[in-house]
């Protein structure tokens, strides 16, 4: 009896344990609501005002919330109802381990698991929660921690309370045994006269932000047994990026503009940014379908939409004076095109009805023709690889049918040629070039497939066997999001599935159930999200020393 007291009392001191009392939602008193995802129950059009909306609200059984939209752009009024306001968190699954490295809070006394998924929302780290009510005891089924993860045991002959655990992730920080490129971007720490690998893999286990080490025993070095600790494995200790979302549109079918935010997504956190510029600027960022790229120290977004309007103008983003201007004209209107670059120059690839190709010439700082494209390729996406550009999907001009298409522009001849097909027509999709530990190539995640069904699936390209290969699928199906490469690491963001519109984000990493899938990786829903649901949005990868960390976490906090 006292050492099962004893276990319990350990672990709930592993995380802060808070006694709450809760109190049901009044529903004969909605609020406005911020929009945020996965709470949205419907919207009704043609609604004559803000109380009619409220009043709508207050009749129906599942709205708690509600926001109400005037006319704008020629859509209609609108009024939105809500389930909550919180952001959209998830049940831990049964194979969720419970450890100090997740564990934010225990709240012990809690009624219900709604409760408990609210206490969640409300915590802007927590990303799942477990609520855990009745036998605790080994063999009940409950995932229960041992080890580090220590036992949590029901007491003999006593009533005990129902748990809430608040968890940060449900992926442990998995660390590996690899030489990485030594250098500042890389280099974590070295810890000297360590006698072993375990040892050093101890002290990776030990120390914050590691994920990789590597030991020297003294027959392959003059100097003491040296252990080497990562941060990350980034081919020639490239340096992290964080991205940069810029417009789009959100549920409202509204574009994002002065009045809205751009979000920088960080390691840990979103940072709403306000659209700066001289004069007018700033509404021209406002636009859905563009193309955005980090080019020349600035981010570079062309073409796109506004209403029914396809652009040809290009706007830049000055990051060290936090201002948009104006950049260029392009040679012709371009909406839902593809971007990358090659050298030194920018390449604008496609688009609605087109098959040319636009370059950026530095040199005299104009729009250029390039090699054009067999066939038109709208809605597709590009990246390079160093000394080629590789096109994915997207459709042609005879439908919208997702194509499986690969095209590649190579820079020793110039011209486009078509490689291996994806396994999965799509389009509306993103890409990414990656460089994993032993394997580099290109990522495609999600989109529309043949039957404009939004796809959960992903594929990898490796440049060295030349074929695609299945990898774990997305935990959210969405289109019309974007990619990045986080501190490393392949994020998704935003996007649509179906009825929904998503703000949360996903990480392509390792975890404790992943080490027998393909590229040893599976997706993970992260903890924070977007600053509001955004669709038909760009993004540029920005290294982080050029973007200034100013964001105030009190943006983020629910």
């Amino acid at each position: 009896m006292f050492l099962e007291l004893l276990n319990l009392i350990v672990f709930l001191n592993l995380c802060s344990v808070n006694f709450i009392s809760s109190s049901p939602l009044v529903r004969s008193a909605p609020e406005e609501c911020p929009l945020k995802d996965g709470n949205l129950l419907t919207v009704k059009l043609f609604v004559d005002g803000d109380e009619s909306c409220r009043m709508m609200c207050q009749k129906d059984q599942e709205c708690n919330f509600y926001k109400y939209y005037p006319e704008l752009d020629g859509r209609p009024k609108q009024c939105f109802f809500f389930d909550t306001c919180g952001r959209t968190v998830y049940e831990a699954p049964q194979q969720c381990i419970m450890s100090p490295e997740n564990c934010l809070e225990i709240k012990p006394f809690t009624k219900t698991a709604e409760d408990c998924a609210k206490m969640c929302q409300k915590h802007k780290r927590c990303g799942y929660y477990k609520y855990v009510e009745g036998d605790l005891t080994e063999g009940s089924g409950e995932a229960v921690p041992r080890g580090r993860q220590i036992q949590v045991a029901r007491l003999a002959d006593a009533d005990t309370p129902e748990f809430c655990y608040l968890l940060s992730s449900c992926s442990k920080r998995m660390i590996e045994n690899v030489l990485c490129a030594i250098g500042a971007n890389n280099f974590l720490a070295v810890k000297l006269f360590v006698p072993d690998l375990a040892a050093c893999k101890q002290h990776c286990e030990d120390t914050e932000d590691c994920r990789y080490y590597y030991w020297y025993p003294i027959d392959f070095s003059p100097s003491p047994l040296y252990c080497y600790l990562f941060r990350q494995c980034a081919p020639g200790d490239d340096e992290p990026e964080v991205a940069l979302v810029v417009g789009g549109r959100h549920p409202g079918h509204y574009y994002l503009d002065s009045d809205d935010f751009n979000d920088v997504v960080r390691r840990s956190h979103v940072c709403p940014m306000n659209i700066r510029s001289e004069g007018s600027e700033a509404a021209r960022v406002k636009r859905a379908g563009a193309s955005a790229i980090y080019y020349n120290g600035s981010v570079l977004l062309c073409g796109g939409r506004l209403t029914r309007n396809r652009l040809s103008d290009c706007m830049v983003y000055n990051i060290a004076d936090d201002l948009w201007s104006e950049h260029s004209i392009t040679l012709r209107p371009r909406e839902e095109a593809a971007i990358a670059k090659i050298s030194s120059r920018v390449l604008l690839i496609g688009g609605l009805f087109e098959t040319s190709v636009e370059i950026w010439d530095p040199t005299d700082n104009s729009w250029k023709l390039g090699a054009e494209l067999p066939n038109v390729v709208s809605r597709g996406c590009a990246v390079s690889t160093g000394d080629s550009i590789i096109l994915t999907g997207g459709h042609d001009n005879s439908s919208f049918a997702s194509l499986a298409t690969v095209l590649k522009l190579s820079a020793d001849t110039g011209n486009w040629q078509q490689i291996e097909s994806m396994i999965d027509p799509r389009r509306d999709h993103t890409c990414l070039y990656v460089e994993f530990e032993r394997s580099k190539g290109i990522l495609v995640a999600g989109g529309l497939g043949t039957s404009d069904e939004v796809l959960d699936s992903v594929e990898f390209y490796d440049l060295e066997k030349n074929d695609w290969t299945r990898v774990s699928s997305l935990k959210v199906p969405r289109a019309e999001h974007t990619m990045s490469l986080i501190y490393g690491l392949p994020t998704v963001m935003g996007g649509v599935n179906g009825n929904e519109f998503l703000s949360s984000m996903e990480q392509f990493d390792k975890s404790g159930s992943s080490w027998n899938v393909p590229l040893q990786r599976d997706w993970r829903i992260l903890n924070t999200a977007l600053s509001a649901p955004r669709y038909e949005h760009a993004i540029a990868s920005i290294p982080v020393s050029k973007m200034p960390n100013e964001c105030e976490e009190s943006l983020n906090e629910v």
